[in-house]
């Protein structure tokens, strides 16, 4: 069977955006470790509660930090997935 993570990088109470934005990264990691197939970012729009309105946004810092990471952009508009 083949699993996938879907993350929205919440933000931890008494947190930054920047501390969920490292939470992501360390769950990307683990679940590469882990084995899982892809590892999906969600998009949103004006949650204060969480910390990236847009997997494009940051798609430059998570692209140097985890290089097993790729945009999709004819599948899936730019998004953000696991090689």
């Amino acid at each position: 069977m083949k699993l996938s993570v879907l993350d929205q990088s919440p933000v931890p109470r008494a947190a930054r955006p920047a501390d969920a934005l490292r939470n992501t990264i360390q769950l990307a990691r683990a679940a590469d470790c882990l084995g899982y197939e892809r590892y999906w970012i969600a998009e949103h729009h004006a949650i204060e509660t969480l910390a990236s309105p847009a997997p494009e946004i940051s798609s430059r810092e998570w692209l140097l930090k985890l290089p097993g990471f790729a945009l999709v952009p004819a599948a899936y508009c730019s998004r953000i997935t696991a090689r």
